[in-house]
């Protein structure tokens, strides 16, 4: 249902009360429809608005609202020199907008001497849009870039330069409007009533005077129904009639329903408590199944590379410890290699210098010796065995040092190849040693693992107990199913529901009818 939400006049209305460019907002302050009160001093325009919103939607000369009391017409309200409009904004409960308008222009813009004689140079003209979102009256172009007020013809021009999705239709006579109104959801005939309620100071005390029900009856009827339809609704007058006659039977039948359905309500909810619980115990158990598969192969995996990783570690230990032992022998070989040779090069040093002391004590005798010759002889023959000593002390120590050098020779080739075995038994002791690292490494990756997996398998096993409490609870509703006469001992729920499902339509034949 539509509702106005605003009303705009401007440059219409008669003298005493003309309206321009007024705007009445209809609303509350968050732009939702209200039922107002126009609250105005006598003559201040409150008929006029009034008549000229009934013209607005029915724009018969003889439907004019104000002719009864006042004898005025629409001509009436329209000054020469005037474009007048009346603009009316709507909204339903859907949100939905709708702006319909009216133009009303004198032929020349110059208004008869006797306008009610010359009523048809009344120039009108109707419209209805769909706004744009924000919209609304003010943005319609009623005046022109000089800023005065277009005429009819260019008003008309002006709205059908505006965007099509605005559904924007432009009526020149009434019987196209009053279609127009239809098919956006305005009855016109509803205006009926409002008009004859109107028409005179207190009208609507006798709309309403009603001197039995069977007036109010058929006054409402006038409002509901088309005059053309009579028969149809004493039809329908009828079956409503003969459904009030059958219904303490209807009751009966709707009682029994009640109470029947809830029974089946409560043993239908716990059909679907129980294959639900059916359903996911189910599943339960194939993801345990499949995630105990899953954990026993984890586990069996784990306590393999464990296995591997432990074997692993003690023979890099073995190694390890194999390699500290070879290397301290070493260290020991090498220690008393070197004491050995430098026992060999004190030896051998030695033995050269008693060599020596022992060839120049054997000199020295004999030179003592020959001093009791003859002193030319024997100073002759001293210079020859002193020389004779000199060249064979000379040659002894020649002889002695090359065994001296090849001692000390040998010794040092004995200390660099024992070094160089010594720093590779330091190597392979590190590299086992960063071994043993990365394995111990390894054990500690898979002991999570393993408590990762124990986990897993504490929360599968509390999931168990909450299913198997959830069937324990669906058994005890079945067995107070059972105790209340809703289930058979050994009747599964399927064929309960089925069972009170046939009783049920067996029972209710007749529709229920509410009043």
């Amino acid at each position: 249902m539509w509702h106005l939400t605003a009303l705009t006049l401007d440059r219409i209305g008669a003298n005493a009360a003309r309206f321009l460019d007024e705007r009445l907002e209809l609303t509350d302050e968050f732009g939702r429809p209200l039922d107002s009160i126009v609250w105005l001093r006598n003559g201040g325009g409150k008929s006029t608005v009034l008549s000229l919103l009934c013209a607005h939607l029915r724009p018969k000369r003889t439907d004019f609202l104000a002719t009864s009391s006042t004898g005025k017409h629409l001509q009436d309200y329209v000054h020469s020199g005037d474009t007048s409009h009346t603009i009316l904004e709507w909204v339903n409960e859907r949100g939905q907008r709708l702006l319909t308008g009216a133009v009303y222009e004198w032929d020349g813009l110059t208004a008869p001497e006797d306008p009610t004689k010359n009523h048809d140079r009344l120039t009108q003209a109707w419209y209805s849009l769909v706004p744009a979102p924000g919209m609304t009256a003010a943005q319609l172009p009623r005046a022109g870039a000089d800023g005065k007020p277009l005429r009819l013809k260019d008003y008309k021009a002006a709205l059908r330069a505006l965007p099509a999705n605005l559904e924007l239709v432009i009526c020149d006579d009434q019987s196209r409007w009053g279609k127009t109104l239809d098919s956006r959801g305005l009855d016109q005939d509803l205006l009926t009533p409002i008009l004859a309620m109107n028409a005179t100071e207190g009208g609507i005390d006798g709309a309403f005077s009603y001197t039995s029900p069977d007036g109010f009856i058929r006054y409402l009827l006038t409002l509901v129904a088309d005059p053309s339809s009579a028969d149809s609704v004493a039809g329908t007058l009828e079956r409503v009639r003969q459904q009030l006659a059958n219904r303490p039977r209807t009751v009966v039948d709707l009682t029994f329903a009640s109470e029947a359905e809830t029974h089946l309500r409560t043993l239908a909810s716990a059909n679907e408590q129980h294959l639900t619980a059916a359903t996911e115990l189910e599943s339960a158990r194939t993801d345990a199944a499949a995630l105990a598969g899953s954990f026993q192969a984890r586990i069996r995996a784990t306590e393999t590379l464990t296995a591997t990783h432990s074997r692993e570690l003690a023979e890099a230990k073995a190694a390890q410890s194999a390699a500290r032992n070879a290397r301290d022998i070493a260290t020991s070989t090498a220690s008393e290699l070197r004491r050995i040779a430098a026992v060999l090069r004190q030896d051998a040093a030695r033995e050269g210098h008693a060599v020596t002391e022992a060839d120049r004590t054997a000199a020295r005798r004999h030179v003592a010796a020959l001093r009791g010759v003859d002193p030319l002889a024997r100073h002759r023959g001293q210079e020859r065995q002193v020389a004779q000593l000199e060249r064979q002390l000379t040659q002894q120590l020649a002889g002695a040092a090359p065994l001296a050098d090849s001692k000390d020779a040998a010794a040092s080739v004995l200390f660099r190849a024992l070094s160089t075995e010594l720093d590779q038994i330091q190597n392979r002791s590190l590299s086992r040693e960063v071994e043993r690292s990365q394995q111990q490494i390894r054990w500690d990756a898979a002991r999570a693992d393993r408590a990762a997996a124990q986990r897993e398998m504490s929360v599968l096993a509390t999931t168990e107990t909450q299913l198997r409490a959830s069937i324990g609870s669906f058994d005890s509703t079945r067995l107070q199913a059972v105790r209340d006469g809703l289930l058979g001992v050994d009747e599964v729920p399927d064929d309960g529901l089925r069972r009170h499902a046939g009783t049920y339509r067996g029972r209710v034949t007749k529709p229920v009818i509410f009043w």
